[in-house]
C-alpha cells in the first residue's frame, strides 16, 4: 500500500508509512552532505549548499552566486 500524500495519517500503520518515509529521506539527506562540488573560484562546499545555475549547470559557493547573478545586496543603501 503507498503513502496517501493527499491527508494526515490517522492510524498507527500510515503513521508507521510515514516514519519509515521521514528515516529513508534523513538517510538520503545525511549521505549527501559528504557530496562535494568545487566552485569556480577553487572553493570546495557540500552539494546541498551549492547554488546551481539553472543557464550554465555550474556549482557556485554562494559569493561566486552572487556576482554570477549579479544580485545587489537590498541591504546596502
Amino acid at each position: 500500500m503507498a503513502f496517501n500524500i493527499d491527508k494526515t495519517p490517522i492510524d498507527n500503520f500510515e503513521r508507521q508509512m510515514l516514519k519509515e518515509i521521514i528515516f529513508n529521506q534523513t538517510r538520503e539527506i545525511n549521505a549527501a552532505w559528504s557530496v562535494k562540488v568545487t566552485c569556480p573560484c577553487g572553493k570546495g562546499l557540500s552539494v546541498l549548499l551549492a547554488i546551481k545555475c539553472l543557464q550554465c549547470s555550474v556549482f557556485f559557493c554562494p559569493d561566486c552566486a552572487q556576482r554570477h547573478f549579479q544580485v545587489e545586496d537590498i541591504t546596502a543603501q
